[in-house]
């Protein structure tokens, strides 16, 4: 209902307009894209849909991958506008599929034609979360309670830019892949609620890389989708504390972004006549009136120049001419400095809301779409060179690293000694990789994927559609389905409640049955939860605050409906049950919209739930001893 002040047209060039003051026809500025589209009314003839989306963007990533070339793809906008609903969408139903899961699907439709042609094909996959400047890593499973691990961004003089310790998992199956998207999204969902985040305040990064070796030669690509945090006014929206510590970093990394994509517009550098340039139709969006373009990129071949170091003596390396010192401000940036400056073919996509009230985030997206227009590099495609070669190689050049790093450690030359180490651990890395064979890493992973499936489970995942488990409708209701702000966390973590009159527990500890994120407040076992023929009881757990006269009986904080529980509570159909400070979940006994559930639960949490003072008399636990 609010007034419009984005007019968007595909007639001839594609173009946007936006103003500040919508009752003039004069001071309208347009804006030219490759493409532009319109995902805000289904019943418009415009209207752009998930399946039109990607054929006009990702298609072309597909098959830019698929000849060899490396592929980008990241979204840029303001917070609401549609960003993750455009690159992640739904599994189901495949019609609500965002891009990167009908790339997925694609991709590994083609590896099963290139291995009927007689190719071998390994198809890898990581993802990563930075979140107020920490790069978290959301495949790793070694953490009992569903922490991240914390990674660094490091740049090798020989690789360019790599992340040291991450986890890669070897995929057979679009199913798999998409359990690993699913157990990554979950993770972002647990972090979130141990920091008290109400939504998802950080940076995704998937990467997928995927080899074909045919005669010997190996043809190496890699797809990055990045789905960037929403840029917000930090004077608009009001916030404080920990809010405004997030809002700050993102704000400072989209910042240093835009600053990378500004220097490298400018520099406008020749394009190699025998070099091929990316030129797919621009961007797309979902949720808001969007405007998107396309970015051309690429730059000297990073495996070109490593097959060249490679193929030098071990003692006359030389390292990567590329300047990485612009993408060093921030980790996003030197994360993504490859896709922007490197041998890619990047695609950005940038989503607008339409309202006036938003005018000076959406002029911002505008101006920031245009710069990155403005890059035009080279790209080529990337074939290695024989993985025994290059194993042997790698080799060498550890030796001859590991000899200069003597020399440096006699003359305790400290810069020297961690430049030349982070390069042995690197080649070192990438010598472990390449010497597992197939059957190996098949093995690892399936290991790995156990260990999901049983962290998915006492975290809670018990959800329709879910890759790790089917759910029997019969069996899905009663449960308790954790709820955020962020309609893309919402329920994502759910804990079904069989009618078997058995007590189940509730906690961060290994052993309780129902698992929740160790966040403020909430115990190793912080309850109790049954279902007698359908009736759902909750209670909370007792706990020992130790003190120097003796010991005193507390109970586990506990909230239903704003109300702390003392005696065992009965609940219904959305209540809301607040575990600790921070961690909020919602009772369903039935289907139900979203939206409905939201309302719910944020009157409920306008009810009566303040904000947790723990030097505040109401704070200290529910006193049930003497």
């Amino acid at each position: 209902g609010e007034t419009s002040c984005v007019r968007m047209t595909n007639a001839g060039e594609a173009q946007v307009s936006i103003t500040s003051d919508v009752k003039s026809d004069k001071d309208w500025q347009d804006f030219a894209f490759d493409a532009v589209m319109d995902s805000s009314d289904p019943s418009s003839p415009q209207y752009v849909s998930q399946e039109k989306c990607y054929k006009i963007v990702g298609q072309r990533l597909l098959d830019s991958a698929l000849e060899g070339f490396h592929t980008c793809l990241f979204c840029y906008g303001q917070t609401g506008t549609g960003k993750t609903t455009t690159i992640m969408g739904q599994a189901e139903p495949a019609s609500e599929r965002g891009l990167l899961l009908r790339l997925v699907a694609d991709v590994f439709d083609a590896m099963d034609k290139f291995r009927q042609s007689g190719s071998t094909v390994q198809i890898k996959v990581q993802m990563f979360e930075i979140y107020n400047e920490r790069l978290n890593d959301l495949l790793s499973c070694d953490d009992k309670h569903g922490k991240p691990n914390k990674l660094d961004v490091r740049v090798h003089p020989l690789v360019g830019v790599y992340v040291k310790g991450a986890t890669e998992e070897l995929c057979a199956s679009y199913k798999e892949c998409v359990g690993l998207i699913e157990y990554g999204n979950t993770m972002k969902t647990v972090h979130a609620t141990a920091m008290n985040a109400q939504s998802s305040r950080g940076h995704t990064v998937f990467k997928l890389a995927f080899e074909r070796k045919v005669d010997n030669q190996i043809t190496f690509s890699e797809v990055y989708f990045a789905d960037l945090a929403g840029r917000e006014n930090e004077r608009l929206t009001q916030v404080a504390g920990d809010r405004l510590v997030e809002l700050t970093f993102i704000n400072r990394s989209l910042m240093w972004l835009s600053n990378c994509i500004k220097d490298l517009g400018e520099q406008r550098p020749r394009r190699s006549p025998r070099q091929g340039t990316f030129s797919p139709p621009g961007a797309a969006t979902s949720g808001q009136s969007t405007a998107a373009r396309r970015m051309s990129a690429a730059g000297t071949p990073p495996e070109r120049q490593r097959r060249q170091s490679m193929s030098a003596k071990a003692a006359s390396i030389e390292p990567l001419k590329r300047d990485f010192s612009k993408f060093r401000n921030s980790k996003l940036t030197l994360l993504l400095s490859n896709a922007l400056s490197g041998n890619s073919r990047t695609a950005m996509i940038g989503t607008l809301s339409p309202a006036l009230a938003h005018f000076d985030e959406s002029y911002s997206t505008l101006k920031f779409a245009r710069a990155v227009k403005g890059i035009k590099l080279a790209a080529s495609a990337a074939t290695a060179v024989d993985k025994d070669q290059l194993i042997k190689q790698l080799q060498a050049d550890i030796n001859a690293l590991k000899a200069k790093l003597e020399e440096a450690a006699e003359k305790r030359d400290g810069t020297t000694i961690q430049e030349l180490t982070d390069m042995i651990e690197a080649d070192e890395e990438l010598v472990g990789a390449r010497n597992k064979d197939e059957a190996a890493l098949m093995q690892e992973s399936k290991d790995k994927y156990q260990q999901r499936k049983t962290m998915m489970e006492r975290l809670g995942t018990r959800r329709r559609g879910s890759a790790f488990e089917d759910v029997n409708e019969d069996g899905y209701f009663p449960h308790l389905a954790n709820y955020s702000e962020d309609p893309f966390l919402r329920f994502r973590v759910t804990h079904h409640i069989p009618p078997d009159g058995i007590e189940r527990s509730l906690g961060y500890g290994e052993s309780s049955d129902f698992g929740l994120p160790a966040a403020l407040g909430v115990l190793a076992i912080t309850g109790y939860v049954r279902n007698e023929g359908g009736r759902v009881f909750l209670r909370a757990a007792p706990m020992t605050k130790v003190k120097m006269e003796g010991g005193d009986e507390y109970l586990a904080d506990i909230q239903v409906n704003s109300e702390p529980i003392v005696d065992e509570r009965e609940l219904h159909h959305l209540d809301r049950v607040l575990f600790g400070r921070s961690t909020v979940f919602c009772v369903l006994f039935e289907d139900v919209l979203p939206e409905v559930a939201a309302a719910r639960m944020d009157k409920e949490a306008s009810n009566g739930e303040t904000p947790f003072d723990p030097l505040a008399p109401e704070s200290l636990p529910t006193l049930v001893g003497p």
